[in-house]
């Protein structure tokens, strides 16, 4: 099959490579983000169970529209679950956290994704990748804003 790549397959396989790490990033934050919406509970529950509702549907769009950044580059986007737990920075939670641990999690992982989508973001620039520099920019601004967000919420 002959392949109509926009960038030479060097930086292609590297973009690609990062992508797809954004990618098992976002998969463990949204199952995360889902897991606390169900779970949170307490004085704060109504706030909270909105703010991970919010959220894990931010992922889901974010998700979508990095497997479509993959096919745009002519591959394919890693798609399972033990794949996901392989390569992802972000854990998986295995207990049920009081609802401050919840808050303090998600910004960890904001502070991941940033950093997951920073590193992303410079892989695409030096492939001259102005298309995925800008979609994970606009990602990163949504993400900052939730970690400023998440961060107030924990202050005194």
């Amino acid at each position: 099959m002959a392949h109509f790549s926009l960038f030479p397959e060097s930086q292609t396989e590297t973009l690609t490579q990062s992508l797809n790490h954004l990618l098992a990033d976002l998969h463990l934050h949204y199952q995360k983000m889902r897991s606390f919406h169900w779970n949170v509970y307490g004085p704060q529950f109504f706030e909270l169970h909105s703010a991970f509702e919010t959220r894990y549907n931010a992922a889901l769009e974010m998700i979508d529209e990095v497997a479509e950044r993959v096919l745009m580059l002519q591959r394919r986007p890693v798609s399972n679950f033990s794949d996901y737990l392989y390569m992802a920075a972000i854990l998986e939670e295995k207990t049920v956290l009081r609802p401050r641990d919840m808050v303090e999690a998600s910004i960890q992982d904001f502070r991941l994704l940033i950093q997951r989508m920073n590193e992303t973001i410079a892989i695409a620039n030096e492939a001259s990748d102005a298309g995925t520099s800008d979609l994970i920019t606009r990602f990163i601004q949504d993400v900052q804003k939730a970690h400023w967000m998440f961060g107030a919420f924990l202050r005194e």
